[in-house]
């Protein structure tokens, strides 16, 4: 019950709402007027469409090493496959 008398409570709770208001509210704003803007066809939509969806094909190609085209091409040359997740280690 004490802590609901605190005074530095109030103080941190006060805090943290501005925060979340001040940090919430226009990262949605910004991520809506993006996507406004992206909605249209252009080249240079196209380069920032292109830009923004690279971080999420990242994982993917890191997590096909077994089968990339890497390793392709050395079997095509009739190198052995290569364990690319110890290398990296």
């Amino acid at each position: 019950m004490h802590l609901f008398a605190d005074r530095a409570f109030h103080l941190a709770c006060l805090n943290n709402a501005a925060y979340a208001l001040g940090t919430i509210a226009p990262s949605i704003a910004l991520a809506l007027l993006l996507a406004v803007s992206l909605n249209e066809s252009s080249c240079f939509n196209t380069l920032l469409r292109t830009i923004f969806f690279f971080p999420v094909l990242l994982p993917l190609v890191a997590a096909a090493t077994r089968v990339g085209l890497t390793d392709y091409h050395l079997a095509s040359w009739g190198l052995a496959e290569t364990n690319w997740d110890e290398l990296v280690r």
